[in-house]
């Protein structure tokens, strides 16, 4: 695809003239845009419960904000398109939606066909399908981080403790240590 696209931007750049550095930034940031926009799309929509959230405040049915309320309670681990996945599974449209290739796709489709040249479609599916999947990953990462952090401190809590369950006074000592510690580095 993307030979397709450099060899697309070669031939107008013969065109062009001294104007082509201008036109292919247009056209790249044009291209960056629409993928950051069904990135954006995507992660609202497959990644937050931003349907679930809205569609209860503003009352609208058509989500099923309730029955989905109700499944949660049982299913607490998943999300909004688990729940449609659950619920729904043999409507396609169901199936369509909840898939990101296939919703990135037809989203690419129609970003294309509102941008300045329909053949954009498939650099903004693939740099868009990417950086939702960057951004996914990324996210995932640093929860594990954050996750792994606190279990390394919450370890070096418990062995710190054990160290001091021994010995009988050691806390009050310990605190006295901190205390004159302190008292001897301002003065």
């Amino acid at each position: 695809m993307s030979v397709i696209f450099l060899g697309w931007l070669s031939l107008h750049s013969t065109r062009l003239g001294a104007q082509a550095p201008f036109y292919y930034f247009e056209k790249v940031m044009e291209i960056l845009i629409y993928s950051c926009f069904l990135a954006t799309v995507l992660i609202l929509w497959l990644n937050t419960e931003v349907v679930y959230e809205y569609s209860n405040l503003f009352n609208i049915g058509l989500f099923k904000p309730s029955e989905y309320k109700q499944w949660k309670k049982s299913n607490i681990e998943d999300d909004y398109i688990g729940y449609l996945m659950t619920n729904f599974h043999n409507n396609f449209f169901i199936r369509l939606i909840c898939c990101p290739y296939c919703l990135g796709f037809w989203l690419s489709i129609f970003l294309g066909a509102i941008s300045s040249n329909f053949m954009f479609f498939a650099p903004i599916y693939i740099f868009g399908l990417t950086m939702f999947f960057i951004v996914c990953k990324l996210s995932r990462w640093k929860v594990l981080m954050i996750t792994i952090s606190i279990m390394n401190f919450l370890t070096k809590i418990r062995n710190y403790w054990r160290s001091m369950r021994g010995a009988g006074n050691t806390i009050i000592l310990s605190t006295q240590y901190v205390l004159v510690r302190l008292k001897g580095k301002r003065g």
